[in-house]
């Protein structure tokens, strides 16, 4: 909460008082949230936060506000917006089933009949805006009645944001749409956008459902983006490929660069669903070197694409998208196989004791079948638990961590490690940390990039190492490309190392022979004898 605010320092003096409310004990949330309105001059959203936090207790009941039934009664739902409070406005389609089922809002067609009938009357321009409760798919994924709550909580608090004026429908499954009337104002509709996503993004309770939203803001100006209704709220909708989620979202306007970008992501999914059934992934692995044990100990395995007519793609320009997505699920079973399949085969050339690193994402984690799934695929493999270790972020092991607690306490039952991957650069707390059994720490390549001469870094990984140590984890350093980062690191307390310095990703089959060749082997637990060797053939090449 308190760097959510601190991002919103420039909206003035006042906002950097929120940080201190935020902070305070319970009901500090909201006082923060009401400032914070106030301070990016947004007191309508203001009102509708006190409406929201004061409501009489049970005033939800029987409708799709926090707290309340998913599925409100008929005439209710009809006359009220997602327990808002206020009457449903456009259009006026009385019973017909133009309704989203779960927030009684008005549905996507029936809010672009009712927005084609304004702009044809309407001769300056207009702005339309859009939110995404980025959450609901994933929720979705393994509990579609938890996800059915939440949305009908989330799409509560947004009626009772949302000023009587705004008029507001349910576009798609996560996605709603506010209509800003008179408002032509782009930097008064996001000082307004951004003071409810602010709100919007405040725990939401429903039930037994407790999650911290990620929304996502986005508008579109008339007739600048879209000559017809259709065309201005696909615009809008484009743009939140652009934003950035969190506790303080930002807000994206539509532009050709959005339309750009969402052209680019659509063909970039569809080649994926090509590419899962194409065989068109692959993995390559990075050894991980133990300078104390003088041999490598294991490796990370790491998903590589080879894309048709493009040629190898790099991690970061997919791996973001089938996260998104639920197509994530079938890729990472396929790589936990895969990374099993090459253990087998490490263990079959001799080369024993190997334990491969896989990394799980935040969606993977999510399902409560992982535990069994590992267990079904060591035993499908032949494999020792001690021969698996998962890789969790730091941010999506603390997404939910009462959540990553059982599951980190089912994998170790089973004897599989885990190692927290990127500490340090997100912004959890060493609280939680302890109370989270992770059995490595890896420190993250942007604290071992220049540590031999950035004495911040060098601060910071001997922390790290004497924080390992102390919650009983052992410790990686990850990125190490020169000897004098092994050299200092190691210097530190920590052996453990992967980096281009030992060796770059490589091929399963160019792997097996690597880490097999003594003569690597010798160079890459010495890592002066490794530069020495480098030096002569750099002299022999002159």
């Amino acid at each position: 909460m308190v760097l959510g605010l601190a991002a919103f320092a420039a909206a003035g003096p006042l906002a950097m008082v929120l940080a201190l409310i935020a902070a305070g004990p319970p009901g500090g949330d909201w006082i923060g949230g009401l400032l914070f309105c106030l301070a990016l001059g947004a007191p309508v959203i203001a009102i509708g936060a006190i409406n929201h936090l004061f409501k009489p207790a049970g005033a939800d009941a029987g409708t799709a506000g926090e707290g309340a039934s998913v599925r409100p009664p008929r005439e209710r739902r009809a006359a009220r917006v997602a327990g808002s409070g206020r009457a449903v406005a456009p259009p006026e389609a009385g019973e017909r089933a133009d309704r989203h089922p779960v927030t009684g809002l008005p549905a996507r067609e029936a809010f672009l009949e009712w927005l084609a009938g304004v702009l044809e009357a309407r001769p300056e321009g207009a702005i339309v805006g859009v939110i995404r409760f980025s959450d609901h798919d994933r929720l979705a994924a393994f509990d579609q009645t938890a996800a059915d709550r939440a949305l009908a909580a989330f799409a509560g608090r947004l009626g009772r944001l949302v000023s009587p004026s705004r008029h507001l429908a349910h576009i798609d499954r996560d996605c709603f749409a506010v209509w800003f009337g008179d408002t032509i104002d782009a930097k008064a509709v996001a000082s307004e956008m951004h003071a409810v996503g602010y709100i919007l993004a405040q725990e939401l309770r429903s039930d037994e459902v407790e999650v911290n939203p990620e929304v996502e803001l986005a508008a579109a100006i008339w007739p600048r983006d879209g000559a017809t209704a259709s065309a201005l709220l696909a615009s809008a909708v484009a743009a939140l490929q652009l934003t950035r989620r969190g506790d303080s979202p930002e807000l994206s306007f539509a532009s050709h660069r959005s339309a750009a970008e969402a052209r680019k992501r659509f063909t970039l999914e569809q080649d994926l669903h090509h590419a899962i059934v194409g065989d068109q992934f692959l993995l390559h692995f990075q050894p991980v070197v133990d300078l104390d044990a003088g041999r490598v100990v294991g490796a990370e395995a790491l998903l590589r694409w080879r894309r048709p007519e493009i040629g190898m793609m790099p991690p970061g320009a997919f791996i973001s998208v089938l996260e998104d997505s639920s197509m994530m699920d079938e890729v990472g079973l396929w790589v936990l196989n895969a990374a099993c399949r090459e253990v087998r085969m490490l263990n079959d050339l001799g080369l024993r004791g190997m334990k491969m690193a896989v990394n799980v994402s935040g969606r993977q984690l999510r399902d409560g079948r992982l535990p069994a799934i590992i267990e079904r695929t060591l035993k499908r493999h032949a494999l020792e638990a001690a021969q698996l270790e998962i890789e969790l972020t730091e941010t999506a092991a603390l997404e939910d961590e009462n959540r990553t607690r059982d599951l980190l306490t089912d994998l170790r039952g089973l004897g599989v490690s885990v190692a927290i991957d990127d500490f340090g650069t997100g912004h959890s707390s060493l609280s939680k940390l302890k109370r989270l059994p992770f059995s490595k720490l890896k420190i993250d390549r942007e604290f071992v990039t220049g540590v031999d001469v950035d004495s911040d870094n060098q601060a910071i990984c001997g922390s790290l190492v004497e924080l390992a140590r102390g919650l009983g984890m052992t410790i990686l350093a990850e990125g190490a490309e020169t000897l004098a980062e092994v050299e200092t690191v190691r210097r530190l307390g920590c052996a453990m190392f992967q980096g281009y310095f030992f060796a770059r990703p490589l091929p399963a089959a160019e792997f097996e022979r690597t880490v097999a060749d003594p003569e690597w082997l010798a160079m890459s637990c010495s890592p002066a004898r490794r530069e020495q060797a480098k030096l002569y053939r750099e002299v022999a090449a002159a």
